[in-house]
């Protein structure tokens, strides 16, 4: 079973996130408790083997940047990739779905402009406004997916 205890509704005038360490050790308890390598492969249902790490930049708190090293595993028949998030993050985005959460929250309901919600999470103000135009039209179905989830 993933752990879902970072999938929380945030109140971002209550916020508190758990530091980079603490992501870390969550994702190699994801990775124990996953088993990953038992998991086929979807095109061709062969068997995967550990194929190296990636490297990815990751923002878990204001402020806190840390490189989170992710699992990559190769199908031996077909050759396919295939990187191992862990459920709070997701693919093509460096920001954890806390954060996420937290900072469109904060742009919808407490009406703070992108500057000040930028400086908040030392952040740049175009990185908060690129964010808001991807997730704002998903936000409602996202919460409903991910928080219902649990």
């Amino acid at each position: 079973m993933a752990d879902h205890s970072l999938l929380l509704l945030v109140n971002p005038s209550t916020l508190t996130l758990p530091d980079f360490g603490t992501l870390v050790t969550r994702y190699q308890t994801f990775l124990a408790t996953q088993e990953t390598r038992y998991r086929p492969c979807t095109q061709c249902q062969g068997w995967r083997a550990r194929h190296g790490w990636r490297a990815r930049n990751v923002l878990g708190a204001p402020g806190q940047w840390g490189r989170l090293a992710l699992l990559r595993l190769r199908c031996r028949p077909c050759h396919t990739v295939e990187t191992v998030f862990p459920p709070w993050l997701l693919p093509y985005e460096s920001w954890t779905v806390p954060v996420l959460d937290a900072v469109l929250t904060a742009v919808a309901t407490e009406e703070q402009s992108w500057r000040q919600i930028a400086t908040v999470w030392q952040v740049e103000v175009t990185a908060v406004k690129r964010r808001w135009r991807r997730w704002d039209p998903q936000l409602p179905a996202f919460r409903q997916q991910v928080y219902m989830a649990k």
